[in-house]
């Protein structure tokens, strides 16, 4: 966008509510609230000196990347019961071509290749990478909305069927999942109630008032008020529907909740605040999350383990605190080097520093062998990375931060030293 409008001389309205990323484009920023123009100042005035307690607000709201993960998340490990694993996926292969005998999908069209992943109770896994690394293929997966080409799910460590329609209701009931955009998924013509009500009658056979009562209390848990079950979803804003959907994702008084994007589409001061709901409440209910995101920053707010993954692949995994500190994996590293730094100059300052800006406009897309990520690394060992699989390299001090590549630790090391 910067280019164009530079080569054309263009002039340019960008609306977003990413201020991180309207402070690398804007000369000049607009601030709304309620349909009134709150301030208006030349961008880096009002990243230095907001004058509106709002654009304060919306400031403190821009999330980076911490660096005290013990205060975020505590030191206390958990129990020896909750060591063993409540839902796993192992060596999962899938495409949205179909597969038969007489026609095998080739393995540089499957979304996931060889991706096997475990979620603890009460534990929080985050799936990060960019658009097309294979996120919401997983997490359909998982939900049984797409039947893998081979692989094997479990729960509870016991085989769980790979189509939806084959499970059980217990077991539907205890695996929920929360989409990005509440509007797919909230009926327009249905009330608040009714969509909140469902999951009531289907799992637990509730009516009635007593239906009504559990769903004014799922509306308190999730910050809501009573009234709001006579509402319908066009008389909500995004933020409520949804909490919406959340509450409703909770009356099922699931084991895991996939969440699959629920922040993106929320303006910062919201997506903060249905954050911490989602802390809370796990806490409160004992709930484990997998939760997917392309906001790192995020992630590691939340996460105790994070996965990364790159064109169908995973291509590092581990507790947060270790994913996100150097070494890295380099497609882990480029991520961290692309969140937006709440600065007008600091795009400008990474692009310099990278010294090209061919990644940029690359795509992850699956190959038949080598490493997926071999045409934008730094570190590629010609002659090897194309033709073989990277192997698991062991990092941090317990080697529970696996990455895969065919670079040592000390080759990482220097490259993030550099």
């Amino acid at each position: 966008i910067g280019d164009v409008i530079r080569q054309k001389g263009s002039g340019a309205i960008y609306v977003s509510h990413d201020l991180a990323v309207v402070a690398q484009v804007a000369d000049r920023i607009i601030v709304m609230n309620d349909g009134k123009m709150v301030e208006s100042a030349e961008t880096e005035e009002m990243l230095r000196n907001p004058r509106e307690p709002y654009t304060g607000e919306l400031l403190d709201a821009v999330r980076t990347i911490p660096k005290n993960f013990q205060h975020l998340h505590g030191s206390q490990k958990p129990k020896e019961s909750d060591r063993e694993t409540l839902f796993a996926l192992n060596d999962i292969r899938a495409s949205y071509e179909k597969d038969s005998w007489l026609h095998r999908v080739p393995e540089e069209r499957q979304a996931l290749r060889s991706v096997s992943l475990s979620i603890k109770p009460k534990e929080v896994v985050a799936l990060v990478g960019e658009s097309g690394s294979g996120k919401s293929t997983l997490a359909r997966v998982m939900a049984g909305l797409m039947t893998p080409l081979s692989g094997e799910i479990m729960y509870s460590e016991e085989p769980l069927a790979q189509s939806v329609r084959m499970r059980g209701l217990e077991q539907l009931r205890k695996i929920q999942i929360v989409f990005q955009s509440p509007d797919l998924t909230l009926n327009p013509s249905q009330s608040i109630e009714k969509a909140i009500g469902r999951p009531l009658s289907l799992y637990f056979g509730l009516k009635g008032e007593q239906r009504r009562n559990r769903v004014i209390e799922l509306l308190g848990l999730v910050e809501l008020p009573a009234e709001y079950a006579d509402r319908y979803p066009a008389e909500l804003s995004g933020g409520e529907k949804q909490r919406v959907a959340l509450a409703r994702a909770f009356g099922a008084e699931p084991e895991v909740i996939i969440c699959d994007e629920v922040l993106s589409a929320l303006d910062n001061l919201v997506a903060r605040r249905i954050l911490e709901l989602l802390k809370d409440l796990k806490d409160r209910l004992d709930v484990a999350y997998l939760f997917i995101s392309h906001d790192l920053a995020t992630v590691a707010s939340i996460a105790d383990r994070v996965m990364v993954m790159y064109a169908g692949r995973v291509c590092e995994e581990g507790p947060t605190e270790e994913v996100f500190s150097p070494p890295h994996h380099p497609y882990t590293a480029l991520l961290i080097s692309s969140v937006p730094e709440l600065r007008h100059d600091w795009l400008s300052d990474v692009l310099e520093s990278r010294g090209t800006q061919d990644d940029l406009g690359s795509i992850a897309f699956p190959v038949d062998r080598g490493c997926a990520f071999r045409t934008r690394c730094p570190l590629v060992v010609e002659g090897l990375c194309e033709s073989v699989s990277p192997p698991a390299l062991a990092l941090g001090e317990h080697g529970q931060n696996i990455v895969y590549c065919h670079r040592n630790i000390e080759a990482l090391t220097a490259a993030a030293e550099e």
